[in-house]
């Protein structure tokens, strides 16, 4: 702008209803929010023990059920360890223009997801996977100690399989996907969108291998499909209008 270029020339940013406008979404955004659900969803169908990858049903123990998936368990909790926050961070973008209690919670909340989730998934699939690997590797005479180390080490309050990481992440996970599903409804979001967040919190909460990680996953693809490309086109003005850039944690 030159000096004798008026101030009211000058672009100001869209408003409605004296809020500043949700942009229209971008490529990064939109990578964001339908790459790493479908990612993660992937990734639940190929992790061992899932419904789609049983391994040794049959046998007892999670030594006997890794026998030979071992390298496979450790390569999909590594990849996971990228997934995971990102999921959160996928949330945390699709509700950061919301304001509210709910809002803020659901921010909170995806926090603590991250924190305790990643958590518990170096810890039982990391380090389990590692524990078999490295057991199965044991001349014969060492296989029982290994397989009892092993089975033990899956039953721990720390790092078994069902430890207070898993259920705090679950737990942190759930309230976040309501909480922006309340949040959402609030800003004039549909019915069949809310749904389909609040219920990938409690299909993904439950556990994250198929298929309750997968139809988690696919929910929240349905919530942001109608959030990014359904939701703007109906009533779009009224819903904006409730919309203000919020404060969070780390802001």
């Amino acid at each position: 702008m030159t000096e004798e270029e008026p101030m009211s020339s000058r672009k100001q940013p869209e408003t409605i209803g004296g809020e500043v406008a949700r942009p229209p979404g971008t490529l990064p955004r939109r990578c964001l929010l339908f790459g790493v659900p479908l990612l993660v969803g992937i990734f639940s169908l190929i992790h061992p023990g899932s419904l789609t990858n049983p391994g040794h049903d049959d046998e007892e123990g999670i030594y006997a059920q890794l026998a030979d998936q071992a390298d496979l368990f450790i390569a999909v909790h590594i990849v996971q360890l990228v997934l995971f926050p990102l999921l959160a961070l996928s949330v945390w973008v699709a509700i950061r223009e919301l304001r509210g209690t709910a809002a803020q919670v659901a921010r909170w909340a995806l926090l603590a997801f991250a924190v305790f989730y990643t958590a518990f998934d170096t810890l039982v699939g990391i380090g389990t996977g590692v524990l078999v690997r490295e057991g199965r590797q044991l001349p014969a005479a060492d296989q029982d100690a290994a397989e009892r180390l092993v089975n033990d080490y899956s039953e721990s309050l720390i790092a078994g399989d069902a430890n207070v990481f898993a259920y705090l992440g679950s737990a942190a996970w759930l309230i976040a996907l309501v909480a922006a599903a309340l949040a959402w409804r609030r800003a004039g979001a549909g019915w069949l969108t809310t749904a389909a967040l609040a219920l990938s919190g409690v299909a993904f909460g439950f556990a994250h291998p198929a298929p309750y990680g997968t139809i988690g996953m696919a929910l929240l693809l349905v919530a942001y499909w109608r959030l990014e490309l359904k939701e703007p086109s109906r009533d779009d003005g009224a819903r904006r209008a409730r919309l203000a850039p919020a404060s969070g944690p780390g802001r």
